[in-house]
């Protein structure tokens, strides 16, 4: 594209909401952009970085675009934007020998040097430089290095500029106000005021500034600073017409105002909102030794609100005003949970109570006021209110679960010692190969080894007993449910239960007894139930792990549920 424009610059005026602010010149990348942010006088400009503070769009468009502040670099009111081509001095185009000259890359290659012309350009008019008439041409008019307390005068010659001692005499023309008054002794107003300029006020003897002051047209109110006697307190206070005067402390940008050694309220004083409006207001006891401590965290921790104090124990007492009550609320996302963790010696481990993601009308549990007896617990009676009633106990309790999610050759459970019967559900176990045969052994070694011998298999499918001995699985035999089909697809899978009793004694057999259902996978609309039993037939070993696996091929998926009888 043509470059017509010799812009290089566009300047603004923050407002305190404004974000977006124009650029009129073109640029071909982002980064060839320089924002500066500063004070109206241009003193304290701030260069801000592409992404963190602002965006650019209209990359490539002859006419310019804009660039978009993000929302916590904001400038304020008053603040001077300035946005600067800042194409770096480098050239980046590198053409081929002997290739045909591409003509976008060229002329992107010269936009880049005009563009890098016009940055000249901008910079030079920003410059002193000498009338085109002057006779210095080589370079004399360089300026010297900078020297603390010196100042710039042409050399006797008036061929070069030299630095100047403070120290030095000069005509009466060149006589300048005094900009550094030593006094020797304290300075005393007499009871006359101290006049500051807008904007001006103390440097330290390094000339850094320390104290400046800012004035408003008509002011009535101001500070007053009372030094005070031993043990007493300096004060810094508001005075003036006005009857009732704020205080007002004000960081700059983000920075935040830091109390050191604590922020005393007296009695019912605390903070307020914007509005005036009590927001947390604090109360004192005599001679208190106990007290709250605030503790902030890092990312995925929680800030802590805790009791410190002198005291070993302390409690933390919440106390709602009048009939109100204590809310703890959920989130977009979750509904609330309050959690109860066990001591900290132990660990973090905890205890939760969680109301669900979405309740229909609230309700409230109504507590008894009376404790229950042995074995009982709560039950509602549909309207709130808790009352005690005796809880039944389930014979069987969940012990793990093996969840099968890919080929896999078998699922096996161990540690078969702890109660006098186990039962054992299979849900949708899916073979990787159609036709194969669910089945299951036993071990006596802890899962080392499954044995193939020694079962007697009584087989039930239709209510008829027909003994097999010597077979090499449980519930292998034809005419056991095992025995049926399954299919690899999309059909089901089996679906079964294995009940073994007495597996740790060894002074007795090991008993056992299932039935499955499963579909046909020949014929997918069709299912099969069969039932089998019997023992595992060499007494004086205890059995202690079981397995189960495919005729042939890997278990694709499903599940293996494991429960122990909880009563002997």
């Amino acid at each position: 594209m043509t470059i017509a424009s010799t812009a290089a610059r566009d300047t603004h005026t923050g407002d305190g909401s404004t974000a977006t602010f124009a650029y009129n010149f073109t640029i071909h990348y982002a980064k060839h952009l320089a924002v500066w942010v500063g004070d109206s006088d241009d003193t304290d400009n701030v260069r801000k970085t592409l992404n963190l503070d602002y965006t650019v769009t209209g990359v490539g468009v002859s006419a310019g675009g804009t660039i978009v502040f993000n929302t916590n670099s904001i400038p304020a009111s008053g603040e001077k934007i300035t946005i600067l081509l800042d194409k770096p001095f480098s050239q980046d185009t590198d053409y081929s020998s002997y290739h045909r000259l591409p003509m976008q890359t060229h002329e992107r290659a010269l936009d880049f040097v005009t563009q890098q012309d016009k940055v000249i350009s901008e910079r030079a008019g920003r410059s002193l430089i000498l009338p085109t008439s002057t006779s210095i041409s080589d370079g004399s008019a360089v300026l010297p290095t900078p020297a603390a307390g010196y100042v710039l005068k042409w050399n006797s010659g008036g061929t070069a500029l030299e630095n100047a001692s403070s120290t030095d005499t000069y005509s009466l023309a060149s006589v300048q106000a005094d900009t550094s008054p030593a006094l020797g002794g304290a300075l005393d107003a007499n009871a006359y005021n101290v006049k500051f300029d807008d904007d001006s006020g103390f440097t330290d003897d390094s000339g850094n500034e320390q104290m400046r002051f800012n004035k408003t047209a008509s002011a009535v109110n101001q500070f007053e600073i009372t030094n005070n006697t031993t043990g007493n307190a300096a004060i810094l206070s508001i005075a003036g017409d006005d009857a009732n005067t704020d205080l007002v402390l004000s960081a700059k940008g983000t920075g935040q105002i830091k109390v050191n050694n604590g922020l005393r309220f007296a009695t019912t004083k605390g903070f307020f909102d914007s509005n005036t409006n009590e927001q947390l207001l604090f109360n004192a006891t005599g001679s208190a030794v106990n007290q709250f401590e605030v503790t902030n965290a890092a990312t995925a921790t929680d800030p802590i609100l805790s009791a410190t104090g002198g005291d070993t124990n302390i409690d933390v007492a919440l106390q709602a005003k009048g009939t109100g009550t204590y809310s703890v609320l959920g989130t977009s996302t979750l509904g609330a949970t309050v959690r109860l963790y066990e001591d900290t010696d132990n660990g973090t481990n905890y205890v939760a109570l969680k109301a669900p993601a979405a309740v229909t009308s609230p309700w409230t549990f109504n507590f008894l006021s009376t404790d229950g007896t042995a074995s009982q617990g709560f039950s509602t009676d549909g309207a709130g209110t808790l009352q005690w009633v005796t809880v039944g106990t389930d014979p069987y309790s969940h012990v793990s679960t093996v969840t099968i999610s890919g080929a896999t050759a078998s699922a096996a459970f161990t540690g078969l010692t702890t109660a006098a019967s186990y039962m054992i559900v299979c849900n949708n176990v899916i073979p990787a190969t159609d036709g194969a045969i669910l089945r299951a052994r036993i071990s006596t070694d802890g899962g080392s080894t499954y044995k193939t011998t020694g079962y007697v298999v009584s087989n039930f499918p239709i209510l008829t007993v027909n003994l097999t001995t010597t077979t090499t699985y449980f519930l292998a035999s034809s005419g056991g449910f095992t025995s049926l089909d399954v299919d690899s697809g999309t059909t089901g899978g089996a679906c079964s239960y294995l009940m073994l009793y007495n597996p740790a004694s060894s002074a007795t057999f090991c008993r056992y007894t299932g039935q499955g259902v499963n579909p046909d996978y020949g014929t997918p609309t069709a299912a099969y139930y069969a039932k089998s039993g019997g023992i595992y037939g060499t007494a004086g070993t205890a059995v202690d792990a079981i397995q189960f696996s495919f005729s042939s091929g890997d278990i694709s998926s499903g599940k293996f549920h494991l429960y122990k009888l909880s009563a002997s």
